[in-house]
């Protein structure tokens, strides 16, 4: 049996879209609800909620959209079976399945940690010190795909990097910023919860303009993405 897919670009993003809007919008109620009343937790609401938590809702869906952006990065590079910038897809698609893991698992503070170690920084500072390592790793992958991005067709490479300006500079830029408020002010306050929220937000945006740009390059690059289900008799 052949299934052919149909997805349309913009309906998946505005789908997405508008999870990031209800997520967010959850995720300043259950702040204001915290540090402006007496119902702190809010019988696990709150940790459920709140951007700046493991573990819970919102960290789940950033997770899959990034499985999703590796899955989409994988179907391009085997569209671009052939052609001489395949293998920047592909290391695409193996950079956002780290991001994914990495998202559920938060495995860039154990880097961070680590690094923190051996550069001998303690204290609220260690938290924060994984955008030192992951900064530099940032800069050696622009330079790498530079060549790629202006071979890309202005409005693709627009978007995409629109969406890396967007995913990056909640990433890495605001949380210098949520660095410095933690370290020079009080951590556990609304004012840091709102920098957090930005910051989450501007990542889980540039997320779904991401996903978007990618299905856009794909219906530009492929006319349907068919799947073929073959049953074991028929294998045989």
């Amino acid at each position: 049996m052949k299934l052919i897919l149909n997805i349309s670009p913009a309906r998946t993003a505005m789908i997405l879209g508008w999870t990031v809007f209800l997520l967010v919008g959850m995720n300043v109620l259950v702040q204001l609800i915290h540090y402006r009343t007496d119902y702190n937790e809010l019988y696990g609401v709150y940790d459920k909620f709140n951007l700046n938590n493991e573990g819970n809702i919102p960290t789940f869906f950033s997770g899959i959209i990034l499985f999703v952006s590796a899955v989409i990065l994988a179907v391009i590079a085997k569209v671009k079976t052939g052609h001489g910038y395949r293998r920047h897809w592909v290391g695409l698609s193996v950079i956002f399945l780290y991001l994914s893991l990495d998202e559920l698992g938060r495995m860039h503070e154990w880097i961070g940690s680590l690094f923190a170690r051996m550069v001998g920084v303690t204290g609220m500072a260690a938290w924060y010190v994984w955008v030192v390592p992951f900064g530099i790793l940032l800069i050696c992958f622009a330079i790498s795909y530079a060549r790629f991005l202006l071979c890309m067709g202005p409005k693709h490479r627009g978007r995409i990097m629109g969406a890396g300006a967007l995913y990056v500079g909640g990433a890495l830029g605001m949380e210098l910023v949520t660095a410095w408020h933690a370290l020079n002010n009080q951590s556990d306050s609304l004012s840091h919860a709102m920098l957090t929220t930005l910051e989450e937000t501007l990542e889980m945006a540039g997320l779904v303009v991401f996903v978007y740009a990618l299905l856009e390059y794909l219906r530009c690059h492929a006319e349907a993405i068919q799947v073929h289900l073959v049953s074991p008799a028929n294998h045989e």
